[in-house]
């Protein structure tokens, strides 16, 4: 009974709580159960606020998913379907091969050595703070300073941009092969990184032809903002290197061939699974120069050997057909190893090169210009001849010099050289004889600056050749105007005189007055001078020549004026200044020159065509404070003249 009273009162007091509870605006809901084998009921409560928050917060939510769903799927879903694309689908550039540069023989004068390069995908690299921990892994394995490859790392990941971005970028330009192999047995645990095969430009014949040559060197800023981008159509990589300097230069858009591309489905490491379609690369042009490497070696190194000789530090020579204007030897010293520019300028290459006093980076023989000396008597002899000053049989008489009021011009022979014709005055270098010839005496009527500067400019001087390498200089033909406007002074007869004999203000190259020799040998005929004769057709294994644009130009001076110079030329060397030259079987025609410098020795000149009867190689040398030409230029032409029928008698069939 007590216990049906207890039941009793725990219901009638539940009763009145509940009764309590909906006055105060909640609700019981109530589940009662028995606990088996007792009489207690079990109750749960729900209070009717919190159930109103939670199905709010829940219904947000689902509301939440559902329109970030719908925007993500029709919004703005082709913007996430080509990202997701992306992260599977990849476009790989495929390099092409870099042209080579080789001589008249195939000798290789800028060639490529296979190697490995390291390179990271930005969009598949870890992030920064991963970067140290990698560059300590790739440190152990390559055996490359964490430094330097943690530098390289920050330097390619400045921009944030870059992370975008699934093009491939170069970390290590070259690595060893072995340490290419070791990285590539771990790639696994590397993402966002690759070995690929790549190639190193090398040039074999370093300093011997490097200004002509030239070399490569990545893209600048400038470059880069200027230049076309990959994948457009020979479009450029930003870690691309491009020709900075000679033929590289010149011909950078033959020599770098096009990129092909690689469209490949790639795992979520960025590996390559699967390849969907394939561009093939197009190679570069291999180019044929005119340059016979062996007479290039050897005008290199007879110039390096007369220059320690006389004391002198840089000098040029110039060899080429005069029938076409193909250079044969192009010989510049100073000179740079151009190999230091791939692998890398130590801080001693630095100071050589862009330091130096002695400018290892001129290119003289096109750039370096100077007085001509008396190598430019030949074409004055030309000009008076085809204006009728004088004839073959004209003769002036030289006592020693000229004076012109308080001014003396002498002859270089104390007490003259006797009566002079015009070959005589060629052959012994006679100043007397183009003095009158040049700016009159008494009453004889000379050529005047006029004329003189007309046929200077005839012949070339005074304006580029249009050589195919940069860097050329137009050197000066002095007159009037010039030297009032430049030097604020009168134009005085002594002027004319000095400018008759190639002295005072005029300045020339030694490829200009390669080219004036030439034109005497070939009767007239200018000729664009060039190095790359054409390109070689890898398949039909020949060369294929090069459409030159510029028509030969044929000068208006008559072919017995120049018939007399070359006899005046061909006596130089049989009984005047050249005579070191006169026991070849080649039969040189030549003039010696020496032209003074602004300061120390004068610069010694030696001008040269063969054979006589039939030219096929003119020279022009320069030796820099050279003293006598002679003495300085003249047995570096010998030696080139040497080499080259010695090789053109070795290369002719047996009779």
């Amino acid at each position: 009974m007590a216990s049906k009273n207890k039941f009793f009162e725990d219901f009638i007091g539940e009763s009145l709580r509940t009764k309590m509870k909906l006055m105060r605006h909640e609700v019981q809901a109530e589940d009662v159960v028995w606990e088996h084998n007792s009489r207690q009921p079990i109750s749960k409560t729900v209070r009717l606020s919190r159930f109103i928050i939670v199905f709010a917060a829940v219904a947000i939510a689902l509301g939440a998913i559902i329109f970030r769903t719908a925007q993500l799927q029709i919004i703005e879903g082709n913007k996430w379907r080509a990202i997701a694309e992306g992260n599977r689908i990849r476009e790989i550039v495929i390099p092409a091969r870099r042209g080579e540069i080789l001589d008249i023989n195939l000798i290789p004068l800028a060639k490529n050595i296979p190697a490995e390069q390291v390179i990271v995908i930005p969009g598949d690299f870890p992030e920064k703070e991963k970067f140290a921990e990698t560059a300590e892994r790739l440190s152990s394995i390559l055996a490359v300073p964490k430094e330097e490859i943690l530098g390289r790392l920050e330097k390619i990941f400045e921009k944030d941009e870059i992370r975008m971005s699934y093009q491939s970028v170069v970390l290590l330009e070259e690595v060893s092969h072995q340490a290419a192999l070791s990285l590539m047995e771990n790639l696994g645990s590397f993402s966002g990184m690759e070995v690929l095969p790549a190639a190193r430009r090398n040039y074999p014949e370093k300093e011997v032809i490097s200004h002509s040559v030239g070399y490569i060197g990545k893209l600048s800023q400038t470059e880069w903002d200027r230049l076309p981008h990959a994948p457009a159509e020979s479009g450029y990589l930003k870690s691309d290197s491009i020709g900075k300097s000679g033929l590289e230069y010149v011909y950078e858009n033959d020599l770098r061939g096009l990129y092909g591309w690689k469209r490949i489905e790639v795992d979520s490491m960025g590996r390559e699974q699967k390849v969907i379609s394939e561009t093939l690369a197009l190679a570069g042009k291999d180019l044929i120069t005119s340059i016979d490497a062996r007479v290039q070696k050897k005008a290199f190194e007879s110039l390096s050997g007369s220059i320690k000789k006389v004391g002198a530090k840089a000098g040029s020579a110039v060899a080429l057909n005069p029938k076409n204007g193909e250079i044969i030897a192009l010989a510049n010293l100073p000179s740079y190893d151009n190999n230091s520019f791939i692998t890398g300028l130590t801080e001693q290459d630095r100071a050589y090169l862009f330091q130096s006093p002695d400018r290892p980076l001129l290119f003289r023989a096109i750039s370096g210009i100077y007085p001509s000396g008396s190598t430019i008597k030949p074409l004055v002899a030309a000009a008076a001849l085809n204006e009728g000053i004088i004839t073959p049989k004209t003769t002036i008489l030289s006592v020693g010099g000229l004076r012109i009021g308080s001014s003396f011009f002498p002859d270089w022979k104390a007490g003259g050289h006797g009566l002079t014709d015009v070959k005589k005055a060629i052959a012994e270098s006679v100043n007397t004889f183009f003095y009158t010839v040049g700016g009159g005496y008494d009453n004889f009527k000379g050529l005047g600056v006029e004329k003189l500067g007309s046929y200077m400019k005839l012949f070339g001087l005074g304006e580029k050749t249009g050589i195919d390498v940069p860097g050329e200089a137009a050197g000066l033909v002095p007159d009037p105007s010039w030297k009032r406007t430049v030097k604020k002074e009168k134009w005085y007869i002594g002027d004319t005189y000095h400018l008759s004999i190639g002295q005072g203000d005029l300045l020339v190259t030694p490829l200009q007055m390669a080219l004036v020799t030439a034109a005497i040998a070939n009767g007239g005929i200018i000729y664009q001078p060039h190095l790359v004769k054409g390109y070689l057709d890898q398949r039909a294994g020949k060369i294929i020549e090069m459409n030159r644009q510029i028509e030969p130009e044929k000068i208006s001076v008559n072919a017995s004026a120049l018939d007399t110079v070359r006899q005046g030329m061909r006596q130089t060397v049989l009984s005047g200044s050249g005579r070191a030259l006169s026991g070849e079987s080649y039969e040189a025609a030549a003039k010696t020159g020496t032209a003074e410098a602004p300061s120390g020795n004068p610069h010694g000149w030696f001008i040269a065509f063969a054979p006589y009867s039939d030219p096929e190689i003119a020279v022009a040398v320069m030796v820099e404070n050279g003293g006598e030409g002679y003495v300085s230029a003249l047995p570096v032409a010998r030696d080139i003249f040497d080499e080259y029928f010695k090789l053109k008698n070795e290369a002719a069939p047996p009779k």
